[in-house]
């Protein structure tokens, strides 16, 4: 049972690089692109940050949510039969994506870098993956 569980979180945790590659490819299909490309693509940049050779532009997603789970526990009665009762635990789940691009001083892109999770990418990872493939076919 441990090895069921180990081999499906292992497959989960791939499938979810698959995923943020998919991000990659629409990440490097901007290099090149003027910043104003990015910023209809990705829409409003959160911040940006100007330097001697450089304009950051950065989208970033940080936010948490909780849920409830029920769990069973089990209550010695004592007697040989048990009763079950439930208790509700509390999860936070973390959504979190950093993109960067990095622009030159006449505005073209020229690299970038990103941080994050699947969960707090996923729209990123959805409008970057239409915008490779679109890409692919010029």
């Amino acid at each position: 049972m441990k090895r069921a569980i180990l081999v499906f979180f292992g497959l989960l945790g791939l499938s979810g690089c698959a995923t943020v590659d998919r991000m990659d490819e629409g990440l490097n299909a901007l290099l090149g692109q003027d910043a104003e490309t990015a910023v209809q693509i990705l829409g409003k940049p959160t911040e940006k940050r100007t330097s001697a050779n450089y304009t950051v532009y950065f989208w970033i997603v940080d936010r948490t949510e909780t849920y409830t789970r029920p769990l069973p526990k089990a209550v010695d009665s004592g007697t040989s039969q048990h009763n079950v009762n439930y208790y509700n635990e509390v999860v936070a789940v973390e959504y979190r994506c950093d993109i960067q691009l990095f622009a030159d001083r006449t505005g073209r892109l020229i690299k970038w870098e990103r941080d994050g999770n699947t969960r707090g990418c996923q729209d990123y990872i959805r409008i970057l993956s239409k915008y490779a493939e679109a890409r692919k076919g010029k």
